[in-house]
């Protein structure tokens, strides 16, 4: 008992972090963060925290939140340090680390903390991602948009819009991903249903895993590869990959992922070459990680134009006076439509669909925002709270896709920092399917708005910041609408 209040008198009156604001729950222990992740309000509650104390806030006794562009080139821009360090700001040992290494063995894009190593696998992936790569897949995403417009077209009326675009997502990532629908249309939703319960069992162990890494950091190892034995189990039930080596070896025309990664045989020896065990682990993040965040834009992408007034009709009246007909809605001609940028950029802006928790880094002992942060100490910026300041933009919190064409003197949006808009990170991790994150939303939106008219329904008032649990990620969302076919 006597170690444990002396643990507390340090902690809260002694610790380099000690004159750093924040509440007395996140300077004992991470008891804050316990109980934010506990009672899903990260986003929010992280917002509230940087109102009360400011750009820094100290949420654990060892780890501090930030929410200002200098903190954001700091932390994930930085170059490595004078003394030959691997990182300057390393991911080990944060609950990023942790997670990220359970999912598959096979070292991955995601689970490799290694600066250079993964550099290589950085390199050795983004074929499958360059803009001439996205532009030869468009056919096989505008195969899928068709289907879910076919989907739509069928069951017009009152709709949950977030279930069609879980299955259309699963279905497009999966091909892309794996070079093939991952299993049979009929089986699709109880392996979404899966995948679903497998992120809330992750997300649900967040409380427990705060706690033992700060209390516990030494058992980071011992904990990582005990948890690995049982999702690993979870994932071959959700991602069956009997079909995965056929799909490698083959050579039949198509343009996915796997096409543009297995086929970029460079002619450099140091290239870094994939095993099949490496395409696999690979292909299953960029499965789950694709999936999941883009179906979050996509709900909140929608949510927003449908219930903002007079988005959805400036939306149409672009599209229309751009297209005679939906066949020439093509993505490069999307790139130059304004408002329809400005409703993503600007749904990104207010939901980013990732928390910036979930790309912590410890510090190596630097100076951020004026503050010495001592080696070790867990640092991140708080992509939220920065994307909603007030000193970086005209009325934070409300939806304006204007602001991201409107930005001519006079114009109230003429003074917005969009260095603050960080939805994908930035820096050497910054994401990889960034590019084809924005593709899919575009022509999906487009495609959608062009052919229907959409009306949300309002009975449950349900109000995304208020109604929806937020941890890593956002869930419990329904984006409830009435659809009718405009072109039938």
């Amino acid at each position: 008992m006597a170690l444990v209040l002396l643990i507390v008198v340090y902690n809260y009156f002694f610790h380099p972090l000690a004159r750093v604001p924040g509440p007395w729950t996140g300077a004992v222990f991470p008891f804050w963060s316990i109980s934010t992740l506990y009672r899903r309000r990260l986003n929010p509650d992280l917002a509230e925290l940087h109102k009360s104390y400011g750009p820094v806030v100290r949420v654990g006794p060892n780890q501090l939140s930030f929410a200002t562009i200098e903190a954001q080139k700091t932390v994930y821009n930085a170059k490595p340090t004078h003394n030959g360090s691997d990182e300057y700001f390393g991911r080990d040992g944060t609950l990023q680390d942790v997670m990220l290494s359970m999912i598959l063995e096979a070292p991955n894009i995601g689970s490799l903390s290694n600066r250079a190593e993964h550099k290589k696998m950085r390199k050795r992936l983004l074929p499958g991602f360059t803009s001439n790569a996205l532009f030869e897949q468009e056919s096989l995403l505008r195969l899928h948009v068709d289907q879910l417009l076919h989907k739509l077209a069928q069951d017009a009326g009152l709709i949950d819009l977030t279930a069609y675009f879980a299955r259309f997502l699963w279905d497009l990532i999966g091909d892309l991903s794996f070079g093939e629908p991952l299993v049979p249309e009929k089986h699709a939703g109880l392996h979404i249903d899966k995948l679903h319960s497998m992120v809330e069992v992750y997300q649900g162990c967040f409380p427990l895993l705060e706690a033992i890494n700060h209390a516990v950091p030494q058992i980071n190892t011992v904990l990582k590869l005990a948890l690995r034995l049982v999702p690993p189990a979870t994932l071959r039930a959700v991602l069956p990959t009997a079909t995965l080596r056929g799909c490698v070896d083959r050579q039949d025309g198509r343009s996915d992922f796997l096409t543009h990664i297995m086929g970029d045989k460079s002619r450099d020896p140091t290239e870094l070459e994939l095993s099949y065990e490496e395409v696999h682990s690979n292909a299953t993040v960029l499965m789950i990680a694709g999936y999941k965040t883009t179906e979050t834009s996509l709900s909140a992408l929608f949510y927003r134009i449908l219930s903002t007034p007079g988005v959805l009709k400036k939306l149409q009246n672009e599209l229309c006076s751009s297209f005679q007909s939906i066949d020439e809605v093509t993505g490069k001609k999307l790139l130059s439509l304004p408002y329809l940028n400005g409703c993503i950029y600007e749904s990104l802006r207010l939901l980013p669909p990732v928390a910036g928790k979930f790309a912590s880094r410890r510090s190596p002992g630097a100076l951020i925002q004026g503050f010495y942060v001592p080696a070790g100490t867990e640092v991140y910026t708080e992509t939220y709270t920065m994307q909603r300041r007030p000193e970086y933009w005209y009325a934070p919190d409300e939806y304006h896709p204007e602001r991201w064409f409107e930005r001519s003197e006079g114009s109230p949006y003429a003074q917005d920092v969009h260095e603050a808009f960080k939805p994908f990170s930035s820096g050497p991790r910054a994401c990889l399917g960034r590019e084809m994150a924005l593709q899919t939303l575009r022509l999906t939106t487009a495609l959608l708005v062009y052919h229907f008219d959409i009306e949300m329904l309002n009975e449950d008032r349900f109000i995304w910041e208020n109604d929806t649990e937020s941890r890593m990620v956002y869930s419990q969302y329904h984006i409830k609408a009435v659809v009718q076919d405009r072109l039938a």
